[in-house]
């Protein structure tokens, strides 16, 4: 969040020479994270982990939950 808002506020002055995206980009599969995360975590049967991990992709799959990746692109003014 720091880093956004240093790098929002130069874009607000400079222009559209600095574009940031933020992305959600995972680095295990759905599965994995339901059992890691919630059901080793929480001591509950292996078992869960199919019948959870269907109702957790929408929420770690997006962008609006889940955004854990900026992209950063800078023009120079020769560019424009």
């Amino acid at each position: 969040p720091l880093l956004y808002y240093l790098f929002s506020s130069m874009a607000t002055k400079i222009g559209p020479l600095i574009h940031i995206m933020l992305r959600n980009e995972l680095s295990w599969p759905i599965h994995a994270y339901v059992r890691t995360y919630l059901i080793e975590k929480n001591r509950l049967p292996e078992w869960l982990t199919p019948l959870l991990a269907p109702f957790f992709y929408p929420l770690l799959r997006s962008s609006f939950f889940n955004r854990n990746k900026a992209i950063l692109s800078a023009r120079t003014l020769m560019d424009r």
